[in-house]
């Protein structure tokens, strides 16, 4: 019993690790592009407690361990940014999209590659190894998670930037049923979703998926 609690607990530190880098790193991208509304609202602080959303990094993520969903997944509060600050809006929120993608990615393959040497030197720490994992399976999961092109993911905003002319209309339309389209689009995704990450997670890993 001690030891589920636990493995719950490192999941959820794991996931709001994961999911707070993100967001900062969407607040640095857009600093750096010319808007600083999410710095000044203290998105790239290192305390996790700016970060969290009690909802999408605790209960979401909590309801979905005990109901044995499959996967965990949750969210962080989003890093604010005001397009108008941008020199190029389509290019420039797409960079920032495009960066809580790259950060998940780094994070998965740091993982990875650490559970790769540690095998190799037949280091078998069951915790290390479940941390390692958790934290590659999560990040790997949130990757492939973000790159739907669903709103409000970065998946969407990275695709309309590929729109030509103004998309404002478009995305106001979209988002407004960006609820019933994100659970849909979960529904029917997530069967081929779940087989191609257990061979990814196998191929970066040599392990299969610590979660069925």
């Amino acid at each position: 019993m001690l030891t589920q609690v636990i493995h719950i607990a490192l999941y959820i530190v794991i996931l709001i690790v994961s999911v707070m880098l993100p967001e900062m790193m969407h607040a640095y991208v857009a600093d750096d592009l010319g808007d600083s509304t999410a710095r000044k609202a203290g998105f790239l602080s290192w305390n996790p407690i700016r970060h969290i959303d009690i909802v999408g990094s605790i209960l979401f993520p909590l309801i979905l361990v005990f109901t044995k969903a499959g996967f965990i997944i949750g969210w962080a509060k989003p890093a604010p940014y005001n397009v108008y600050n941008f020199k190029n809006k389509k290019k420039n929120v797409a960079q920032v999209a495009l960066a809580g993608i790259v950060t998940n990615i780094t994070l998965a393959l740091f993982s990875t590659v650490a559970i790769r040497i540690a095998v190799f030197n037949g280091y078998h720490n069951t915790w290390y190894i479940f941390i390692a994992t958790t934290f590659a399976l999560i990040n790997i999961l949130l990757a492939l998670f973000n790159c739907l092109p669903v709103p409000p993911l970065d998946g969407f905003k990275i695709l309309v930037a590929f729109f030509p002319g103004s998309t404002e209309r478009i995305e106001s339309i979209v988002e407004y049923y960006s609820v019933p389209i994100l659970i849909i689009a979960i529904i029917l995704v997530w069967p081929h979703v779940y087989p191609f990450m257990n061979s990814l997670f196998m191929y970066l890993t040599g392990m299969p998926l610590p979660i069925n």
